[in-house]
Order: C-alpha cells, then sequence, then structure tokens
C-alpha cells in the first residue's frame, strides 16, 4: 500500500512541480462545480418557502442572490475552463517529450536491454488497452476532490435542514429518518455490489484480452506498417497469415467483450432499479414528514433532491475506485519507465575533461551482455594516441562493433577499466557513423547538423568531404523522406550513408569512429571517401571498423579481433608479411576487390 501511496504522491509531486496552474485551475473548477448545486437547491427551496408565505421582499431577495451568484459562477467558471483548456495544452505537450527526454538520456545499454524495452512495450499496450495517462491521473484526482466536497456539502445541508426534526421528541419523525437511512444503506450496499462486479468483469475481461491486443499491437506497430518488412511480407506472401492473426486476435477481443456486455448489462438494470427505488424511498419519506407539518415544503425539495444526489455520490464512488486500480497498474508501468538507468548528460556534466598522449586505453577489458552467458570481450588491452588511424577487423561476431560501443560510452564495461581524455568515454566527445545509422524525417542540413540552427558552411563543407553529390547539396534546405513533407527527397543507400558520414564530420570532436562507414557505397565512391578521411583529418584520431579491408592500407596501424580479442596487430604490409596469420587470410579473400 505504501509503494501505492508514493506512486501517487510522486505522480501528484510531478503535476504540481511541472504544471501548478493547471492543478491549481482544476482542481478550483472541480471544487466550484461541486459545491455550486447544492447553492442552487438551498436557495430555490428557500423560494418556495417565501412564496407560499406570500413574502414577497424577502422572495425577491433570495431570487437577488440566486440570479447574481448564478453569474458570478458562470463567469468564474467560464474563466477556469478556458485557464485549464490552455494550461492542459501545455501539459501534453511535456507529457509528450516527458518519456521521449528520458529516453534520449539514459545509457545506450539499458535502452537497448531487454527489460527496458519490455517496460516501453507494456507502457504502450496499457495506455492503447486503458486509456490511461498522466491526464487520467487528474482527472481521478479531480473527482477525488469532487466526491469529498458534494460529500460534505451534502452531509451539511442535510444536517442543517433536519435541525429541527432531529430535535424533536416525538419518535415518529425519528422512526421515518431511521427506516429511510437504513432502506438507502440497503440500496446503496445492493448498487456497491453490482458496481463492483462490473469492474471485476471488466478487470477479468483486460486480462483475458491483453496478450490479443500484444498480438495487435505487434502486428500493427511494429510489423505492418514498416518498410523493412514490407519486402518479406509481399515477397514470402505473409499477408494472408498476418491478416488471420489480426483477424483472430480481434474476434477474440470481440468476445470477451460482447460477454462483458452482457454482465455489465445485468449490473446496470440492478443499479438502475435500485436507485430507483432509492428515489422513491426518499420521497416518500420527506413528502410524509411535509404533510404532518414536520418539515417545510422548501425543505422537502432541499432534502429530496440532496438525497438523491448524495446517493448518485455514493454509488459513483466504486467507479473511482476502480479507476484507482486502473492507474496504479498504468503509474507503476509509467514511473519503472521513467526511473530506467542514470542520465547520460548528468554524467557528463560532472567529469572533467583531461587530455593525455593516450587518447584512448582499454585495461582488461571485460564486457558481457545480460541476455548472454559468455563475454563479447575477453580480458582486452589496446591504447589508441591522439591522431592515429586505425582500423579494427574481424569476422562476424568477433567483439568489433561491441568494442566500438564501449568506446563511445554507450556501453559500460563488465570488467577493467577504459579511458577517453583520461576519464570515463563519453558520447558527447566522439563523432561515430554506424553501420545501422539513422536518418530523420527534417531537412537535409539539420541531418548534417543535428540542430535547429545549423552553420551552413560547416554543413556544405562535410558533405562534400563525405562525397555527397551536388544535388543534394544545393537541396539542403529540403526535407528528407516524406513524413513530414509530402516533397521530401527519397535518397538511395549510398547517399544515405554519405550524409551519415557528413554528421560525423560536421560534429568535429579529436575522435571520429566509422562502423561499417561504406557498407552501401560502391568500391569507386569508397575508395574517395576513405582517400578523404586521411587527407582532411590527419591531425584527428580516426578508427575504422569494416569486414572490408580497403581502409586499412591507409592506417597507422590494424588490428585483427577474434572471440573478443586481439589476436594481431601492426600496420597493413607487416600483417601481410604473415602469409597464415589471419589479417591474410581476410585480405586475399577480398584480395580481387581491390585490384586495379
Amino acid at each position: 500500500m505504501s509503494k501505492v501511496k508514493s506512486l501517487y504522491i510522486r505522480t501528484l509531486s510531478l503535476l504540481i512541480r511541472k504544471a501548478p496552474k493547471m492543478v491549481i485551475y482544476s482542481v478550483a473548477l472541480t471544487v466550484i462545480t461541486a459545491f455550486f448545486p447544492y447553492v442552487n437547491i438551498i436557495l430555490s427551496s428557500k423560494l418556495i418557502d417565501e412564496l407560499i408565505h406570500s413574502r414577497f421582499h424577502v422572495l425577491l431577495l433570495y431570487a437577488g442572490i440566486l440570479v447574481i451568484s448564478d453569474f458570478m459562477i458562470g463567469v468564474i467558471l467560464s474563466q477556469l475552463q478556458k485557464k485549464t483548456a490552455r494550461e492542459s495544452e501545455c501539459f501534453l505537450t511535456f507529457q509528450t517529450g516527458l518519456l521521449a527526454e528520458r529516453a534520449a538520456s539514459i545509457s545506450y545499454e539499458i535502452f537497448c536491454s531487454n527489460e527496458y524495452q519490455n517496460r516501453r512495450r507494456e507502457l504502450d499496450e496499457l495506455s492503447d488497452e486503458t486509456g490511461a495517462s498522466l491526464f487520467s491521473i487528474i482527472d481521478l484526482i479531480k473527482r477525488i476532490v469532487g466526491f469529498s466536497v458534494s460529500f460534505i456539502a451534502a452531509s451539511i445541508a442535510i444536517l442543517s435542514a433536519l435541525s429541527t426534526v432531529l430535535h424533536n421528541e416525538e419518535a415518529s419523525d425519528m422512526k421515518a429518518l431511521i427506516w429511510l437511512s437504513a432502506a438507502n444503506a440497503l440500496f446503496v450496499i445492493v448498487s456497491m455490489i453490482s458496481s463492483w462486479r462490473i469492474q471485476t468483469s471488466k478487470n477479468h475481461a483486460e486480462n483475458r484480452i491483453l496478450p490479443n491486443y500484444k498480438i495487435k499491437w505487434y502486428l500493427d506497430r511494429e510489423y505492418l506498417r514498416f518498410k523493412k518488412t514490407a519486402k518479406e511480407i509481399r515477397i514470402f506472401n505473409q499477408e494472408p497469415k498476418v491478416l488471420k492473426l489480426f483477424e483472430e486476435a480481434n474476434n477474440q477481443i470481440n468476445t470477451v467483450k460482447d460477454g462483458l456486455d452482457k454482465t455489465v448489462l445485468r449490473q446496470n438494470i440492478i443499479i438502475d432499479g435500485t436507485k430507483q427505488l432509492s428515489d422513491l424511498s426518499v420521497y416518500i419519506t420527506f413528502a410524509v414528514m411535509a404533510l404532518l407539518g414536520n418539515i417545510t415544503v422548501g425543505q422537502f425539495n432541499e432534502l429530496a433532491q440532496i438525497t438523491c444526489a448524495m446517493y448518485d455520490n455514493i454509488i459513483g464512488l466504486s467507479s473511482i475506485i476502480s479507476d484507482y486500480r486502473r492507474d496504479r497498474k498504468w503509474l507503476r508501468a509509467f514511473w519503472q519507465n521513467y526511473d530506467a538507468g542514470v542520465s547520460l548528460s548528468e554524467k557528463a556534466s560532472s567529469s572533467d575533461h583531461k587530455r593525455d598522449d593516450n587518447l584512448i586505453s582499454f585495461r582488461n577489458v571485460g564486457f558481457k551482455y545480460s541476455d548472454l552467458g559468455r563475454f563479447s570481450i575477453d580480458n582486452l588491452s589496446v591504447s589508441i594516441k591522439r591522431g592515429e588511424h586505425i582500423a579494427i577487423v574481424g569476422k562476424n561476431g568477433s567483439g568489433k562493433s561491441t568494442l566500438v560501443m564501449l568506446m563511445c560510452g554507450l556501453l559500460k564495461p563488465s570488467q577493467g577499466e577504459i579511458s577517453v581524455f583520461g576519464n570515463e568515454p563519453d558520447p558527447m566527445m566522439i563523432s561515430a557513423v554506424f553501420q545501422d545509422y539513422n536518418l530523420f524525417a527534417l531537412p537535409i542540413k539539420e541531418n548534417v547538423g543535428v540542430s535547429c540552427e545549423p552553420n551552413v558552411c560547416k554543413v556544405v563543407s562535410a558533405m562534400r568531404s563525405a562525397g555527397v553529390s551536388e544535388r543534394l547539396i544545393g537541396e539542403r534546405d529540403a526535407y528528407l523522406y516524406r513524413q513530414l513533407d509530402p516533397e521530401g527527397i527519397e535518397v538511395s543507400g549510398g547517399e544515405g550513408q554519405k550524409i551519415a558520414i557528413a554528421r560525423a564530420f560536421y560534429k568535429d570532436t579529436d575522435i571520429i569512429i566509422m562502423d561499417e562507414p561504406t557498407s552501401s557505397l560502391a568500391p569507386i565512391s569508397e575508395a574517395m571517401v576513405y582517400e578523404r578521411i586521411h587527407s582532411e583529418y590527419k591531425d584527428k584520431t580516426v578508427v575504422f571498423i569494416s569486414h572490408r579491408l580497403s581502409s586499412c592500407k591507409f592506417c597507422d596501424r590494424v588490428l585483427v579481433m577474434e572471440g573478443g580479442s586481439i589476436i594481431q596487430e601492426g600496420t597493413h604490409d607487416k600483417l601481410l608479411l604473415h602469409s597464415k596469420g589471419r589479417y591474410c587470410e581476410l585480405w586475399n579473400a577480398q584480395a580481387q576487390y581491390y585490384q586495379t
């Protein structure tokens, strides 16, 4: 229970901290909306009594108060609604960016972990299934406040109206009130049980539906919509199978919902029936008391309306409890998602970048992924000096890409130490091109400059160094792709890779890492890119990771990896002298591509 409380306290604290005006306006709006109807009921009841007693001047007074209060409250509510709507729009922007900001700041290792991805998926599924969000938490808080205010106001109004009866010594009056209380208590219990059954049925239905929602979510969000799966779907005729799975999941959901609808209908009949019986008992009781002269006609109107409203309010408590349980599940997933990892920016800001001769140092480094039992990097030690151009080669699975991730600070070593400039690796200190690079549906210049206001001259220079065509350089203001602009430019894999390389050049750091940077380029374009890198970035430390060994000829040193360790090290020419070495084997296998 304490953990649940902390979830809501933490959420409320976040809302108050990030959107204090919205919270204040929402609560104020709720309080006035919950309280004012009782003021109207009381004033209208007074009007009825004064009308019966023909006290015209008093009647005018109450009428004036009623009209003025209605006008003033209407103005206040209108302004509060406008302010609440405006603040809610601002909060919507904040809410949308909250998890996105956190996702961008956590460590790469945590972001890619199965646990984190499962949490993100669970949150998305819960959001789709239940519609819960931070806004629903605000709504829940408003309903709790509204219930509390309404219950207190109704109780005070009823006790005030019955004050003469409660002090009356005649037992008959008290018996009527006792009978009414007992009858309504019974009706409330029956209605609450029915409401509880509805909510329990909904929870069971949600649990039965959830696996099918997962199927629909996967097919819709991760399979059917993406270009990377479109080819396989068509070539291997997967459409009938996919549609069948989708239809089966949808049918299961509809079957469960149909059963739920029947249960809800039966229980709602009971709730509505007890409501009508409750209203009837209220009107009969207070009508009898009015006929006996124990209360006035105005008090009859007041007590009947307030008691009926109070009954509705109490019955509505069950839905509040149900939504509380629903939102609790979503909140837990939200905060688990939000709390994952430590912000890289926080870590980066706490360190001073020192400088030493060994720009990059690995000392007895080992690393293994959480879902693998073996080490991907095993007791590796290596140093890279300032200005060196290094090539790291090896077969698939040798540990090259993992080494790059460690070098960038995207992964943390399981054992040993890594230093860059004498500190822990920091992604902000490194430029990189990855084999699975991504471009964004933004202007080309912003893909290169990765900022809202990139330096155009610097963008052009970086694009030319990367060998980007003059046509694309001339269209640097145009959008890539068509998600945001129907006139957007679709680029080939090779041109896209050159833009990614240009982005690394634009960042202009002392260290540039190229992980399969030319996999989509033709051999001639590849050679031109390598020549530019080695000639224009002599003062930079450049690390190449590639299956294709053409870059090795230009490098100061080549590191050959196998099984997570460095098994050979030296220049291209020196390593070729070892005819039985791994490097010579790899080079000879590709030699035909390098012959001129």
